[in-house]
């Protein structure tokens, strides 16, 4: 299948020369970490045999291996006909100006941030919305071992601006245990009047090392008391692309095109697989996605994900972690590739292993592992029938938050969606910036089933505006019913009546033009705590963390399984005194002074003072209690009450000496 169409004026970079070929096997060859785990190995059950093993025998057989080690990384194209290097023409004019596709000559056109990796020889993709980094060909050093994949990602911003690249990288998963060393990257399309800019990669099968894929068996065993059979098909020491019949006719050529539209956030990435036998391969892929940077990972009706599974898994979206990042980004993948024959999508799962995340499309995780199995309990739904076969994913770069990149997930799918929209106001009615506005999916009857299924953040003027789905159809559905009420956030502001920051109303639809739009989110007031850690009458210094106990919009609601649950351990039954200020807009507070012992374990308030959070008088409760210790420190737990809700932690850490 050819995906694009060729250009005529080339400019060749050479890929590194290739190593030597690695003389212990080809089942190690660029793997120095599996060669380390498999004499390791041996050492331990020659330990085992001989009892007591001599330190310098064991350092003297370390030391004989050396040379082996750092001989097997070969990092060439495996004697298979792929002419290594980076073809097409560069960038040209200025960073400001230059649209389409080239390979960076000069590094006015890597565009930097706090994560950047790009240098002379890679690809940059520009349009007017976004620009991104595809690596040159080359072996590296952590997460991403292998070139030829996105790098570096940002908006486009003018030169004056300074880049705020926060990506890690991305690149397929095959097989479980396999990725692609990508050999030759070729620019098929530069210019945008020719079309979408297009660039393809080819590389070869190959191990990822960086992880050790089947150490999820024992961890499972470990953590969850679960025992996953991780079958042999997906584990490389047995070289299964040679000794599993059904995956033999795999072509270890494996080839992807990134495509780049002229008004998109987004690089479309398709990957093709080629089966030259006569029988049907099956076999589990993805993408490995690390997101790194200050951002944390947004699923679409799941939320702020922190467990290390989703399943199933719509989408990953990685959103600002502050407000002042400016730059998020998505993965979404085509699910009408991933369908079962009765209509139904299949699941996709994902698993975040070492801040790597591998996401395995249309595959559950105790299908492809499953618990206490054998090899005919393994159910692998990819398949590869002889021909070829290709699989779509969408990297989606936004503003900061996380709608503006589900807007671009949907644009790129052809979700059906409606446009919302509104404003944020203070309790004066001022227009507030930078303020979360969170759509909730409650079409369910149980609250405790309503999830977020995006996040907005009001621009200077208070303004924000999502797409939301309209949940037509099971592609629709993945990101939501079509059901949803909206809540506001931001830190500091409580309003009346409730735990929440503020309250969302009004909005009308327009069903003609898909819109839903004047929606207004009125914050409540704001106030300040205070907190100072004296013992008997002398201050002392203490490191205090304040932790929002209260269930906001852009988390679960309910309080967590574990609230107020704390182990005392290590207590010290010295005096502590701890003085709380809570500040009301109008400067009325309350002090209050706690005097009592650690045998205790729990306090009540010295002193009853009524004071005003936000137009709201109650009466606080103050209680503190003995947390715990942490090397040695004790920690202090303060929680204020405010009527029947609990506003906040205070955490105090008692430094030692």
């Amino acid at each position: 299948m050819e995906f694009g169409s060729k250009i005529n004026t080339f400019t060749r970079i050479p890929a590194p020369p290739a190593r030597n070929e690695p003389r212990i096997g080809n089942e190690f060859r660029g793997k120095p970490i599996k060669f380390l785990v498999f004499w390791w190995g041996l050492l331990e059950e020659a330990r085992c045999m001989l009892g007591k093993f001599k330190r310098y025998l064991r350092l003297a057989l370390w030391l004989a291996m050396l040379p082996a080690v750092f001989s097997c990384g070969g990092s060439g194209n495996g004697g298979y006909n792929i002419e290594a290097g980076v073809f097409g023409p560069t960038v040209n004019g200025t960073p400001d100006t230059f649209r389409g596709a080239g390979i960076v000559n000069d590094s006015k056109f890597l565009f930097g941030g706090p994560l950047a990796q790009g240098q002379n020889g890679d690809i940059l993709l520009q349009n007017d919305r976004i620009r991104v980094i595809l690596q040159k060909p080359t072996r590296n050093t952590g997460v991403g071992l292998f070139g030829g994949n996105i790098i570096d990602a940002d908006r486009f911003r003018p030169s004056s601006e300074p880049g705020q690249d926060q990506f890690g990288t991305i690149f397929p998963l095959v097989n479980l245990s396999w990725t692609v060393n990508y050999q030759r990257l070729e620019i098929m399309n530069a210019d945008f009047s020719k079309g979408p800019v297009v660039v393809r990669a080819t590389g070869i099968l190959d191990v990822y090392d960086y992880i050790q894929t089947n150490i999820i068996v024992p961890f499972a065993q470990i953590f969850v008391g679960t025992t996953l059979y991780f079958a042999p098909r997906f584990d490389d020491i047995f070289s299964p692309f040679k000794n599993v019949p059904d995956l033999r006719g795999l072509n270890p050529i494996i080839v992807t095109e990134y495509t780049l539209k002229q008004d998109a956030n987004y690089v479309i990435t398709e990957t093709r697989f080629q089966n030259n036998g006569e029988t049907p391969i099956k076999m589990p892929v993805g993408d490995w996605v690390n997101g790194s940077g200050t951002l944390e990972p947004f699923v679409p009706r799941k939320g702020f994900v922190r467990g290390a599974q989703v399943d199933p898994i719509a989408a990953m979206v990685y959103e600002g972690m502050e407000d002042n990042v400016g730059v998020s980004y998505g993965y979404f993948y085509n699910p009408t590739q991933f369908m079962n024959p009765d209509g139904t999508l299949q699941t996709s799962t994902a698993l975040t292993v070492s801040g790597v995340t591998p996401v395995v499309l249309g595959e559950g995780l105790l299908q492809v592992l499953p618990i206490n199995g054998t090899d005919k309990d393994v159910k692998v739904n990819f398949t590869i029938e002889p021909g070829s076969r290709t699989i779509t994913r969408y990297f989606v770069v936004g503003n900061g938050d996380a709608a503006s990149v589900i807007d671009g997930g949907f644009a790129a799918l052809g979700v059906s969606k409606l446009r919302m929209s509104g404003q944020v106001k203070d309790a004066g009615g001022n227009p507030v910036a930078k303020a979360r506005v969170v759509v909730i999916d409650s079409a369910d009857s149980d609250p405790a089933n309503h999830v977020p299924v995006t996040v907005a953040m009001s621009d200077e003027s208070g303004n924000f505006s999502a797409d939301i789905s309209s949940g037509r159809d099971v592609k629709d559905k993945m990101f939501g019913s079509g059901t949803y009420t909206v809540h506001v956030f931001k830190e500091g502001y409580v309003f009346a009546g409730g735990p929440k920051a503020g309250k969302c109303s009004g909005g009308s639809l327009d069903t003609a033009a898909n819109t839903v739009s004047g929606i207004v989110c009125s914050l409540g007031d704001t106030g300040t705590v205070n907190v100072s850690a004296t013992d008997g009458s002398s201050p002392v210094p203490a490191r205090v963390t304040i932790v929002g106990f209260e269930p906001s919009p852009v988390h679960p609601y309910g309080q967590p399984p574990n609230f107020g649950k704390y182990a005392d351990v290590n207590l010290d039954t010295a005096d502590r005194d701890v003085y709380a200020d809570v500040h009301a807009d109008r400067d009325e507070y309350a002090d209050i002074d706690q005097y009592a012992r650690a045998e205790c374990y729990q306090y009540t308030a010295a002193n009853q003072h009524r004071f005003d959070v936000g137009r709201h008088i109650v009466r606080p409760f103050i209680a503190m209690s003995i947390v715990g210790s942490v090397f040695g420190h004790n920690l202090l737990q303060i929680v204020v009450q405010v009527g029947p809700h609990v506003g906040f932690g205070v955490f105090v850490q008692r430094q030692p000496g």
